[in-house]
C-alpha cells in the first residue's frame, strides 16, 4: 500500500488546547487568511476534502472527497513545525524542543554558523535576535553561503 501524505505546513486550522502556553489563543491561520482575503479559491483543495475540515471562506464542504482527510492535535509537548513532522511518521517526543519567540540566542546563532561555514566569525546578521531562517531566506548574511 503507498500513500501520499500532504502537509500544509504553517496552515493551521485552529488553535490547540495548549495554545494559551504559547500565547496562540484564537490562532487559525487558514480561516484568518481567508477572511482577510475575503475568500480563497482553492479548487483542488476543495476536491481533496479541505473544506470537509474547517469552514473556509470561499472553499466549499465536499460531499465525495477524492482523498482521506484531517486535522492533527500533536500529541508530544511543545509548539514547532518539525514535532508535527515527526508525529506524523510515529515519532513522539517527551520534552519539547526549544522555542525562542524573542529570537535565537547568541549561542544558537554561533552554533549555526559553526556549522555552515566553520566558523561564526565569517558572517554576520544584521539583527542577530531576528528569526535566523528568516535571514538566510531574505539574503541578510554579509557574506554569500553556496548551497543554502
Amino acid at each position: 500500500m503507498k500513500a501520499t501524505v500532504l502537509v500544509l505546513d504553517g496552515v493551521g486550522v485552529g488553535e490547540l488546547p495548549d495554545a494559551p502556553k504559547y500565547h496562540d489563543e484564537g490562532s487559525n491561520t487558514l480561516v484568518h487568511t481567508a477572511q482577510a482575503a475575503g475568500g480563497l479559491k482553492l479548487p483542488n483543495f476543495e476536491k481533496l476534502g479541505l473544506g470537509n475540515v474547517v469552514s473556509i471562506e470561499g472553499v466549499r464542504q465536499e460531499k465525495e472527497p477524492v482523498a482521506s482527510f484531517g486535522k492533527m492535535a500533536e500529541k508530544s509537548p511543545g509548539k514547532d513545525t518539525t514535532t508535527g513532522h515527526w508525529e506524523l511518521m510515529g515519532v513522539w517526543l517527551n520534552h519539547p524542543f526549544p522555542t525562542y519567540p524573542q529570537g535565537f540566542p547568541s549561542e544558537v546563532i554561533n552554533k549555526l554558523k559553526s556549522a555552515v561555514l566553520g566558523s561564526p566569525s565569517h558572517i554576520t546578521l544584521s539583527n542577530p535576535k531576528r528569526d535566523i531562517k528568516g535571514a538566510f531566506l531574505n539574503n541578510r548574511l554579509s557574506k554569500p553561503t553556496p548551497g543554502l
